[in-house]
């Protein structure tokens, strides 16, 4: 029968070293990979102008894009106006 031992977690010496070393230098290149992502992200999001904003910023953005939005369709409202006189313009010139 295996002998079983209920003591605390010990390293084997049939481990090879090479093994330890392949998982460390495996966990290091993962480590340095997911930190040039952070760090393309961070350049990413400084040139697009896009970033993470808070709840409060977006709202103030809602509204001057609504703000925005409605002086828009009154310069819309105003360029058709324009157009349906110059229409009646030309429809009773000879």
């Amino acid at each position: 029968m295996a002998e079983t031992d209920a003591g605390p977690w010990h390293l084997d010496r049939r481990v090879p070293v090479a093994m330890i070393l392949t998982i460390a230098l495996q966990t290091s290149g993962i480590v340095w990979w997911a930190s040039q992502q952070t760090h393309r992200l961070a350049a990413l999001e400084a040139t697009s102008g896009i970033a993470f904003t808070t709840d409060r910023e977006r709202e103030v953005r809602i509204r001057l894009l609504e703000v925005a939005g409605a002086a828009n369709e009154q310069r819309l409202s105003n360029i058709v106006q324009s157009l349906v006189r110059i229409e009646r313009m030309l429809e009773g010139a000879p």
